[in-house]
């Protein structure tokens, strides 16, 4: 069995967790923040989406970038899935 790797804290968690759905909330990633907003009974990104360009460019620094944008990616896509 292999020693698990070890991760900053941040790892995934460039995208915000839209999971929660509370009306009017504001969610945020260690680089996107959305507000959500609950329309015809479905929820959605509403118009405010902040990019925050210094923890981007922390992101783009860090060795493990490439792995951790995939999770994020794949947390993201699954938690707008259902």
């Amino acid at each position: 069995m292999s020693n698990p790797v070890e991760h900053k804290e941040c790892y995934g968690t460039i995208f915000p967790n839209v999971k929660s759905h509370t009306p009017e909330s504001h969610e945020e990633g260690k680089v996107f923040k959305v507000d959500q907003k609950k329309s015809g009974g479905l929820w959605s990104f509403g118009e405010n989406l902040e990019v925050d360009i210094e923890e981007w460019d922390d992101c783009l620094q860090c060795h493990e970038f490439e792995s951790c944008y995939k999770l994020s990616s794949a947390k993201f896509s699954i938690t707008r899935l259902s």
